[in-house]
């Protein structure tokens, strides 16, 4: 028996839950609205049983009847995109916030949406008497408070590829003491799957992005779990 889930979806919101705080400053519709936290584009599960052929069984061969037959394998199959995430940034220099508010956070400016990745962003604006055109020329002449407009949950983190395998034996020893032979694997192909990435944009005094470990994995889930067990019922 099979059974196969696939869904594909997207979810947009300004908040996540009732504590996330919206932007008090934008239009959140603006500055908030978005892919949410918990948005995953594509989900696909499948999960399956079957109960191998009894080669003993078959050529009336006992003796491999006792190794080969009563053998079942069952596992589950799950892949998924990653979830979404704001690359936020930081400056060799210690320039003032843009935001002119030490509770306001900013974001990166997007200079060209479709140059690669790690050189799509800049700094955001600089308001004028802030800083010299010196260590931040990305300065403005206004003095109004900058806060980028790169958006919510504009790039994806790492997905998940996973599969989970199990076989099993059924042993009959007498008419009262059976038993179980279970070989259970999570990660069967130990596929590495990273959890987490370098989601920090670093600007020079140019405004040029020096990160090179920008969008790089910082973390992996587990590697392959095999464990073997002996279940004995009576």
């Amino acid at each position: 028996t099979v059974t196969v889930s696939y869904t594909f979806s997207k979810v947009l919101d300004t908040a996540d839950s009732y504590g996330n705080a919206v932007d008090p400053f934008l239009d959140p519709r603006s500055r908030n609205y978005g892919p949410a936290g918990f948005n995953r584009a594509q989900v696909f599960t499948a999960n399956f049983y079957y109960a191998l052929p009894k080669p003993g069984k078959a050529t009336g061969i006992r003796p491999l009847s006792w190794v080969a037959d009563n053998w079942e394998l069952s596992g589950v199959t799950r892949m998924l995109t990653g979830a979404p995430l704001t690359p936020g940034y930081t400056l060799v220099t210690g320039i003032s916030s843009p935001a002119g508010s030490p509770s306001e956070s900013v974001r990166a400016e997007v200079i060209n949406p479709t140059a690669p990745l790690a050189s799509r962003f800049g700094p955001p604006p600089e308001p004028a008497g802030q800083a010299t055109l010196a260590n931040a020329p990305w300065s403005v002449s206004s003095t109004a408070p900058q806060l980028g407009n790169l958006g919510k949950n504009t790039v994806t983190g790492p997905g998940t590829n996973n599969w989970d395998l199990s076989l099993y034996r059924k042993l009959r020893f007498t008419e009262r003491f059976t038993g179980q032979l279970r070989l259970e694997t999570y990660n069967t192909f130990n596929h590495t799957q990273f959890n987490g990435v370098n989601s920090t944009l670093q600007f020079n005094t140019l405004g040029q992005q020096i990160n090179s470990a920008f969008m790089l994995p910082t973390g992996n889930r587990p590697p392959r779990y095999v464990q073997l067990a002996f279940r004995l019922m009576f």
